[in-house]
């Protein structure tokens, strides 16, 4: 069959032939480093905006003076990083317990209710267009070892990884990191006490403003896009925001 079942694919890697195990190692490299890739820039991006509108927002329209916007900053990339990390770990230890309850009720299921189970199989293919000879091959295939047989089903059937994500301290870890660089850079330049606060203002926004510039780089050219697009659209993301955040704090303030 030249069609491909990609549940079956994924969980029978493992099982094939040397040279597809190497592949499924390369491209198991690859969705790594695209998710650690979106981490990152999902850290940085949530920082650098936090920043850059607190700078706007502090030194432009509230007037604090330079450690008072400095602190401002820090203390807000400090507790964004730990809520941060703490939402992404939290967040991932619930998936990993909805993860391992649907693949003990799959599994419960395989054991007691097989027929209705390669049924549910018949209809998932079917509707991928495979012909019933084919359907009968794939079954014997999946059916063959129960492990294999869950797998597809969490996969094919349920849109669930196989198994939970195996370093969810290491997901977490790299957006609380990527948001407090993100988050404290913007604040250097108000340690400059020598120059005016709105120099250290037009120095932060410009340091954050080449951050989002870099991200929007190197997510670019990870994925392929013009280099200009990904740079426009980070730093058009992160200034958009920004500039809401300034016409917020100007209508709010005169009646505080």
């Amino acid at each position: 069959m030249a069609r491909a079942v990609s549940g079956i694919q994924t969980a029978g890697a493992s099982a094939s032939h040397p040279d597809a195990q190497a592949r499924a190692l390369q491209e198991g490299h690859k969705a790594a480093g695209a998710n650690r890739l979106e981490d990152s820039v999902f850290g940085v991006l949530d920082g650098v905006i936090t920043a850059i509108s607190l700078s706007v927002a502090t030194a432009a329209v509230v007037r604090l003076d330079h450690a008072g916007v400095f602190l401002t900053i820090v203390a807000a990339a400090v507790a964004g990083s730990l809520s941060m990390f703490t939402g992404a770990l939290l967040g991932a230890r619930a998936k990993a317990d909805l993860i391992l309850r649907e693949r003990a009720r799959e599994e419960r299921e395989v054991e007691e209710k097989p027929d209705e189970e390669r049924r549910e199989m018949e209809t998932i293919y079917r509707a991928r267009g495979f012909n019933d000879e084919e359907i009968a091959i794939l079954l014997r295939r999946l059916t063959a070892d129960k492990k294999f047989w869950v797998d597809t089903m969490m996969i094919d059937e349920l849109g669930l990884p196989p198994q939970p994500e195996s370093e969810p301290i290491s997901h977490a870890g790299t957006i609380g990191v990527f948001y407090l660089l993100g988050g404290l850079l913007p604040a250097i330049p108000y340690l400059v006490t020598s120059m005016s606060v709105f120099q250290n203002l037009e120095l932060s926004v410009a340091i954050g403003a080449a951050e989002l510039a870099g991200v929007g780089l190197i997510s670019a050219i990870y994925s392929g896009r013009p280099w200009y697009r990904g740079i426009l659209e980070i730093v058009g993301i992160g200034f958009g925001t920004a500039a809401a955040v300034l016409l917020v704090t100007l209508a709010l303030q005169p009646g505080l």
